[in-house]
């Protein structure tokens, strides 16, 4: 899955090319149309679910309106089930904030601020309870390409 992201050790040895529709894709068209998420979550603890969102979406979405970017979020956080905990913090292994399910649907969320038209998950179901598997992970993936227009969902186990 690093290799088909473009996000791999440029020491190591790959061979071969990427296609879309014929056409080749570079490290730049890659990071242009594609989101990843990772296994291991990187998020600062002590912002709340919300605050973690907005830091992202003033970066991410720097040229967008407020009106839009508050609507993009409302839409995501009741795609993603995140509603009710946005005031509580992220947390870590120090502090309890929100669950593992929870952190990782926030940087599912995150990576959704851009509309991207891959999305790559690295083990999507870690941290999550058992009631949160594969099944679904793939109801989400298609209510979310529903709503938002992704075309390619890949999961990495």
């Amino acid at each position: 899955m690093n290799y088909l992201s473009r996000r791999y050790d440029s020491a190591r040895a790959y061979s071969g090319k990427r296609y879309y529709k014929n056409i080749e894709i570079d490290k730049q068209m890659m990071k242009k149309y594609s989101g990843y998420v990772m296994q291991e979550d990187v998020l600062n603890p002590n912002f709340t679910l919300l605050e973690t969102i907005e830091f992202h979406a003033n970066l991410r979405l720097w040229n967008k309106s407020n009106e839009f970017k508050e609507q993009i979020i409302e839409d995501l956080l009741n795609s993603l089930g995140l509603t009710q905990c946005i005031n509580v913090f992220v947390g870590d292994s120090v502090n309890k904030g929100i669950s593992g399910g929870e952190k990782k649907r926030l940087c599912i969320l995150l990576e959704f601020l851009t509309n991207p038209k891959i999305l790559f998950l690295d083990e999507p179901t870690s941290g999550n309870n058992k009631t949160y598997t594969i099944s679904s992970m793939i109801f989400l993936s298609l209510n979310l390409n529903k709503r938002f227009r992704f075309r390619k969902c890949i999961f990495g186990y």
